[in-house]
């Protein structure tokens, strides 16, 4: 009987001490499970903080504003061009001056005369022909590496040409002011058969927003071309209210200069504040070179009511009304 009972009273303690320990196991157990869920739980807050600071950085960097390209300074375009006009104001003045040029290997010389014009009258031999009002959509012939002549009727429409050209980048451009008509009156025996045109691509240095402006000016020029008449028309424009606009170099002013004339020289027009803008403003120099250059610097820059005396200044000192 002892025997049976001691024996029984070990299993019962055996049995005991097995819970008790698998009691223990199970604390353990569940301490391993909340130490590990602790654990991942950590470790997705700091996967979480890390994704949530790189979604801000990525939130702020796209509030911040984009930077935008500076706009074009068309006023500052023309002006850094006319402060630049060399001395000579980009022509070849004399017959001799032409024939020499124009016999320099690869020159290719404009004429900017309607075609109506080149078929009556014939052209300089080695000519191509681009209309004054297409040339700043033609640039493709227009090489920017060989010298290019400019020419037209009588200069008008080539200083309007040669301007342009410059101030987009073509400093090879130089004009002829005689033009084909000159030159033939010269005794030379013009052609009827125009240069072929060669394509040599679209220059890369001609800035596009400056390129639409100058076409923009180019293509709507008026007839006329923008010229006030002659030396009477011009001084009655101005007993009429209009204001003369003397575009020479300060020396010229001293040697005299129309009655009431303002006087700004070409190479300051597009910086100045001068010029009125709510009449008729008439521009002239010495030749009428100089006052073709000048319509596409006047025009580009706000002075749409400028139009230009064409002639030589010496029909205003015939005319009586030149002063010192």
């Amino acid at each position: 009987m002892r025997t049976t009972r001691t024996r029984s009273l070990v299993a019962a303690l055996l049995a005991l001490m097995m819970v008790l320990a698998a009691c223990g196991d199970g604390d353990n157990g569940e301490a391993a499970v909340d130490d590990a869920d602790e654990g991942e739980e950590l470790a997705l807050d700091l996967d979480n903080d890390d994704a949530d600071e790189e979604e801000a950085a990525e939130e702020e960097e796209a509030e911040e504003p984009a930077e935008e390209e500076a706009d074009f300074d068309l006023v500052a375009a023309v002006t850094e061009y006319t402060e630049t006009i060399p001395d000579g104001w980009m022509m070849h003045r004399t017959m001799e001056d032409f024939e020499d040029a124009r016999q320099v290997e690869g020159t290719i010389i404009v004429d900017v005369r309607q075609p109506e014009e080149v078929e009556e009258n014939g052209v300089i031999p080695g000519s191509i022909n681009i209309p004054l009002r297409e040339l700043a959509q033609s640039l493709e012939f227009i090489p920017s590496d060989q010298p290019v002549i400019v020419v037209c009727a009588a200069g008008w429409r080539a200083g309007i040409a040669t301007s342009s050209l410059r101030m987009l980048g073509y400093d090879n451009v130089l004009g002829f002011r005689p033009g084909a008509p000159g030159w033939i009156a010269d005794g030379n025996e013009p052609t009827f058969e125009l240069m072929e045109m060669e394509s040599f691509g679209q220059p890369e240095f001609v800035d596009p927003d400056f390129l639409d402006a100058v076409d923009g000016f180019l293509s709507t020029l008026p007839e006329g071309w923008l010229t006030a008449g002659g030396a009477e028309e011009v001084l009655e424009a101005q007993q009429a209210g209009a204001v003369l606009l003397d575009i020479r170099q300060p020396e010229n002013f001293e040697e005299g200069t129309v009655d009431g004339a303002l006087t700004i020289p070409i190479r300051d027009l597009a910086a100045t504040g001068e010029i009125p803008t709510d009449t008729n403003v008439i521009a002239y120099c010495q030749s009428g070179w100089r006052t073709g250059l000048s319509m596409p610097i006047l025009h580009l820059t706000g002075y749409d009511n400028v139009t230009g005396y064409a002639g030589n200044f010496d029909g205003f000192v015939d005319a009586g009304a030149v002063s010192q």
